[in-house]
């Protein structure tokens, strides 16, 4: 369970303000990566943690909700970043990120003192995946990138799966099926 008796309490407070929080893991030369919602560092959990404001020079605009298993749904994430500048959105269109770790964190702030009510708990351990652009006129205004569960293999394909022969044999090792897709036919008769 996420929240205690104790915690439903302090949520009830009249000045409450919730922070999530992402621990993500890119490759060099970026590195591992705390971010949060807000702006300006914020020591938490013996950690420091950037405002997504700081390092981008932008803001993250939307955090949607984790989504609840369905069949044939996998639970997402969807972080909407817009007013970056056009250095962060090049590095985000020329890198590759799928499948970069990334877990989400929530925590519970006083409004008023800035005290921590509720703690770093753990909501969703996942990793990148799908980063989309809005482009408008001759720029970019947001980009989207979905954190997708951990667990999304385990039921439903992975994104960006490719049908191609090397995917395919990674699914199912040996089955050259899909080597043939394509070929040109040649039928050999004997007289």
């Amino acid at each position: 369970m996420l929240f205690t008796a104790d915690d439903l309490d302090k949520l009830s407070a009249l000045h409450v303000c919730r922070q999530f929080f992402a621990d993500v893991e890119f490759a060099p030369p970026i590195g591992r990566r705390r971010l949060h919602t807000g702006a300006g560092p914020i020591a938490i959990g013996g950690e420091t943690w950037d405002g997504t404001s700081d390092p981008f020079g932008g803001q993250l605009v939307a955090l949607t909700g984790v989504q609840e298993v369905r069949f044939g749904q996998a639970p997402v994430v969807t972080a909407v970043f817009s007013g970056a500048s056009l250095t962060w959105f090049k590095a985000l269109w020329d890198e590759d990120i799928e499948g970069t770790p990334c877990t989400l964190y929530f925590a519970v702030f006083d409004q008023e003192t800035g005290e921590v009510l509720i703690p770093l708990r753990e909501v969703f351990p996942g990793r990148l995946s799908s980063p989309a652009f809005e482009i408008v006129g001759i720029g970019i205004r947001a980009a989207t990138i979905k954190i997708v569960s951990k667990d999304e293999g385990i039921q439903y394909p992975a994104t960006r799966y490719d049908w191609s022969p090397a995917a395919h044999r990674a699914r199912f090792a040996g089955d050259a099926g899909l080597d043939f897709i394509g070929a040109d036919l040649i039928e050999n008769f004997k007289a």
